[in-house]
């Protein structure tokens, strides 16, 4: 997998969906919430050294072509309230708003050493290549 998203969602085949469905996609979770790791937050961190006309423009030109904000509700958290955040970061990004039930499957297969066929192991002292992904 490229990222986290299709951990969050339980698989790449479900990231890859998504994605078809619109490449324009913020995706949020707890994680990225806490993290501050979204739109509105990072307007109020650019508008503490930039002003607020200034971090405006420039949320404007970062998230352009965005259509549409994703929560991935992976059951950790309170759900309404993520749910509620995310949906007020679409608003703010004039986006369009959907959630959808994420799993926590394949980092819960990673952490206890179920690495299958959807796990790339490599030998210690062993080259990590681009093409063992693909």
């Amino acid at each position: 997998m490229h990222d986290c998203i299709s951990i969050l969602m339980g698989a790449r085949q479900d990231y890859e969906k998504e994605f078809e469905k619109c490449p324009g996609t913020i995706y949020l979770s707890k994680g990225w919430i806490d993290q501050g790791a979204e739109p509105l937050a990072e307007f109020k961190r650019y508008t503490e050294s930039y002003g607020e006309e200034n971090a405006q423009w420039m949320i404007d030109s970062q998230y352009s072509n965005y259509q549409r904000v994703l929560f991935i509700d992976t059951g950790v958290g309170n759900r309404e309230e993520l749910a509620k955040y995310s949906s007020e970061v679409a608003k703010y990004i004039k986006a369009d708003y959907q959630e959808r039930q994420g799993s926590l499957r394949l980092l819960e297969k990673l952490l206890h050493g179920d690495w299958d066929e959807e796990f790339v192991v490599t030998s210690p002292g062993r080259m990590v290549l681009q093409r063992n992904f693909l």
